[in-house]
């Protein structure tokens, strides 16, 4: 999800899936929600969000946002920018009963505080044709601690974004390796969140 505190305000370009009474189904149940500040300088709106589960979605639709309608910035015609990527995923497991939430979030910054890839993650999006649609086709190896030990198990996540109707779909497959505790059981790829932004190449600079 994004990083940012309610006295940052996110561009409406950004598309944030945002939690509403009508559409809580589509939203992780292990994690907590966020809120966040999205708009401009002359007018903002805090909404909720979370991360999405695995599934298809109306991705611009869930990122549709009070002020993108009133400065006259939502279009029919819209779509998303084809630079998208998974930015996190949820993964979790069972343990004496309880299902325990991992977030491991793909990217990070490093020393020139610029964005990249985590270690240990073999990341493709694969535009298609035209650029109407990207495909998802990404491995990652998630690490992390149990009982003071590090453990890990392997992700592959598979998915298409169309990105004229803007539409999303990703599902992912959980694999145990040799450090994946006997104690834990039933992994499973329970959410994730993309890195997208909304864009009309008729209206707006590109």
């Amino acid at each position: 999800m994004i990083n940012a505190t309610l006295e940052e305000i996110i561009p409406t370009d950004n598309i944030i899936p945002i939690v509403r009474e009508e559409n809580k189904h589509c939203f992780c149940e292990h994690t907590e929600e966020q809120l966040v500040r999205i708009g401009n300088e002359q007018t903002s709106e805090i909404v909720k969000t979370n991360y999405l589960k695995p599934g298809r979605y109306d991705i611009l639709g869930l990122g549709i946002t009070k002020p993108l309608l009133e400065c006259g910035l939502l279009d029919m015609t819209d779509g998303i920018d084809p630079n998208i990527s998974l930015d996190t995923v949820v993964l979790t497991y069972l343990y004496n009963g309880v299902q325990v939430p991992i977030v491991h979030r793909l990217r990070r910054l490093n020393e020139q505080n610029e964005l990249e890839l985590a270690p240990l993650t073999t990341f493709n999006f694969s535009p298609q044709g035209n650029y109407r649609e990207v495909r998802i086709d990404s491995y990652f190896t998630i690490p992390f601690v149990f009982n003071d030990k590090e453990v890990s198990v392997d992700l592959h996540v598979v998915g298409d974004v169309n990105l004229e109707l803007g539409h999303a779909t990703v599902v992912g497959r959980i694999s145990q390796t040799e450090k994946t505790p006997d104690e834990l059981r039933d992994f499973e790829f329970d959410g994730f969140s993309l890195d997208a932004k909304r864009t009309n190449l008729n209206r707006r600079p590109a």
